[in-house]
């Protein structure tokens, strides 16, 4: 990565509240990056859900792309 972002799209973020499960991915035809920062290191709350299958993967909506 050259750390330009000349011509980066928009950013979008979505911030869930402790204890909420949702979802880190993208559908089969879109983009996704998932970074995290924690700031407390001594909270160490991650847990892993179910995966899903293909099936399901690839019923994901698509992006629109309008």
């Amino acid at each position: 990565m050259s750390g330009n972002v000349a011509g980066a799209p928009e950013l979008h973020y979505v911030v869930f509240e402790p204890g909420v499960k949702h979802w880190h991915g993208g559908s089969a035809d879109t983009e996704f990056a998932h970074i995290a920062d924690n700031t407390n290191p001594e909270q160490t709350g991650l847990q892993w859900f179910e995966r899903i299958t293909d099936e399901e993967y690839a019923r994901l909506p698509a992006e629109d792309r309008e």
